[in-house]
């Protein structure tokens, strides 16, 4: 993990679904960022991990 505290940040990810945006999503998230994840094309992979970090209290 990173050792930063995003606490209290927003994190606006574009190209979120694709395979660096979702290592950004992961990765903000657990330094406590809240995330908005935009996507073009993959809706289904974006919602997944909206779900993953929704899930790990993000």
């Amino acid at each position: 993990m990173i050792p930063i505290d995003l606490t209290n940040k927003v994190a606006v990810i574009t190209g979120g679904s694709g395979a660096l945006g979702r290592v950004m999503v992961r990765t903000l998230a657990e330094a406590g960022a809240d995330i908005a994840i935009c996507y073009h094309r993959d809706q289904e992979t974006a919602y997944l991990l909206q779900d993953e970090i929704t899930a790990k209290g993000v």
